[in-house]
């Protein structure tokens, strides 16, 4: 298969013609060739009430995000925690304490491109909440 982009001139003005070159022994673009994740939660009743607290991990390989594999995600992890409480005198009620990308991985999410050239947009680096619930 073949594959074909624009490219700016060295003017930045306007687009050059566009390159064809062969796809053959690239890698699919937004596929990672390995990914990893894992999950583990420990919960403890007490007298008080029960507490939950729950790790995950996320692992991904370098991504290309075109047929070309010009642009690309370096190989990343992320780390997200939580901790829940829910009393023994409201066990319909818990607050939960969480934080996603604690690590502050940064994260691209997409690569596309304009007359401006490449442009990456990026997930959030860490994000932090508290969650209230109750169940009927």
């Amino acid at each position: 298969p073949n594959a074909s982009w624009n490219v700016l001139n060295g003017t930045n003005t306007s687009l050059d013609t566009t390159p064809t070159l062969s796809a053959n022994g690239k890698q699919m673009p937004r596929a990672p060739k390995a990914t990893a994740s894992l999950s583990a939660t420990y919960t403890k009743e007490m007298s008080l009430g029960t507490f939950s607290f729950t790790a995950n991990g996320y692992a991904s390989d370098k991504i290309f995000y075109d047929v070309g594999n010009v642009f690309s995600q370096k190989a990343y992890a992320t780390l997200g925690l939580s901790a829940s409480f829910s009393p023994a005198a409201l066990p319909n009620l818990t607050v939960t304490g969480w934080g996603n990308n604690i690590t502050g991985t940064r994260v691209m999410l997409a690569s596309y491109y304009n007359t401006n050239g490449a442009n990456e947009a990026y997930q959030r680096r860490q994000t932090y909440g508290v969650r209230i619930g109750y169940t009927f």
